[in-house]
């Protein structure tokens, strides 16, 4: 069985891996794909991997050069992410911002 699973294209092609969250009946998996799609991607696989607390745990796999867009998509709509990427830029600009601020303040 895991032969035949590793063999299947969530695993076996390049891409990345996005972990999301949203209420459960906030989501859908059309505006997901159209996300995706949005960003020129491709979805190669999505599934619900959990719920917890009334949230809705999805994992995508995702075939792209450029994750940063999808991930900014997400939080534009909503979404949680949980998986944390390098390409992820948000987190990156707010904290030299913050810094900046910080510095402003300072002076």
């Amino acid at each position: 069985m895991l032969h035949y699973f590793n063999d299947t294209p969530l695993l076996n092609n390049e891409g990345f891996f996005l972990v999301i969250e949203k209420g459960i009946h906030d989501y859908s998996f059309s505006e997901i794909v159209q996300i995706v799609e949005s960003a020129d991607a491709k979805l190669v696989g999505v599934f619900v991997s959990g719920y917890k607390n009334n949230m809705a745990r999805i994992t995508l796999k995702i075939t792209t050069e450029d994750i940063n867009e999808i991930i900014q998509s997400f939080r534009r709509y909503g979404y949680g992410l949980l998986t944390k990427h390098k390409e992820d830029l948000f987190l990156e600009e707010l904290k030299d911002r913050s810094d900046y601020l910080q510095k402003y303040l300072n002076i």
